[in-house]
């Protein structure tokens, strides 16, 4: 897609702020950000973020907030001084939002609200905020268009909805804001157990500890996977670089492509046998 550049551009190095960067998505975010030269403040309260991943980016040169997004001080510890702000920063977890859906409000809509708030009042006004495909509900046919949802099912989703609607206003002031609904991302450090599992880490685990995956309905279910580096440096774009004034408020993060899971694991099952893995836990059980 291509926008006209309308708005201004940041400096050059900027100092970006990354919530949840002790994330799956917000460390690779976080750590190609200062790989570019920006300044990088992470805040998390690694709750599901790891605090290695943590301690990697201090050493290279982030400066780090360990806080509650619903935590004032810990907002305006991490807002000193930043220019824009990615924000991953979520109770992630569709099943625990079920479980505890007024949690899943107070961190997902009352903290994200929270955090506008303060950077109104500290005028920042660019924000690159994670969104998620579960807004579609169960809305049918592919591919998804980012105008047409269906019934939400679940309140992560319904959180996420929420988060979307405040950046449309944001972007009613002039803000430059923008929400992405993130599809099936996947890459190195992503782990098998919590709020960022993946299924291509979990097949891949199975396999290599001799387990065969499950199938179920023949495995024709159908995924759009994206490389996490391709999602991270997505958000560093859109955090540091000159702003594109996109029509949209809400897009999509996506390759486009369909991939059932049978295939996927037959693309696994190659690779591993590629590097000399043999068995039969090679091939699906199809349920």
């Amino acid at each position: 897609m291509e926008f006209m550049v309308r708005h201004r551009t940041l400096q050059r190095m900027v100092r970006l702020l990354v919530t949840g960067g002790a994330g799956f998505i917000g460390a690779h975010c976080a750590k190609m950000a200062l790989e570019q030269g920006h300044d990088v403040t992470v805040l998390d309260d690694l709750s599901s973020g790891s605090e290695s991943r943590l301690e990697g980016l201090a050493a290279l040169g982030a400066r780090t907030v360990v806080g509650d997004l619903r935590d004032a001080k810990a907002r305006a510890t991490a807002l000193e001084g930043v220019d824009a702000v990615v924000h991953l920063a979520a109770q992630g977890s569709v099943p625990r939002s079920v479980e505890d859906p007024q949690g899943t409000l107070d961190v997902n809509v009352y903290g994200t609200n929270a955090l506008l708030e303060d950077m109104a009042a500290l005028g920042i006004h660019r924000i690159v905020l994670a969104s998620s495909a579960a807004v579609y509900g169960d809305v049918e046919g592919l591919p998804h268009s980012e105008d047409r949802v269906g019934v939400r099912q679940s309140p992560y989703a319904d959180s996420k909805w929420a988060n979307e609607q405040a950046i449309l206003e944001r972007r009613k002031e002039g803000w430059e804001a923008l929400a992405l609904r993130f599809f099936n991302v996947y890459g190195r450090g992503q782990r098998d157990v919590g709020t960022n599992t993946g299924v291509i880490t979990i097949f891949v685990n199975r396999m290599c500890s001799g387990q065969a995956p499950t199938l179920h309905g023949g495995g024709k279910q159908t995924r759009d996977f994206v490389h996490v580096e391709d999602v991270a440096g997505l958000l560093v774009r859109l955090g540091t670089g000159a702003w594109t004034s996109p029509p949209r408020s809400v897009y999509n993060v996506g390759t486009g492509r369909s991939t059932s899971l049978l295939d996927l694991v037959t693309t696994l099952s190659n690779v591993l046998r590629a590097q000399g893995e043999e068995g039969q836990h090679l091939a699906p059980v199809l349920g």
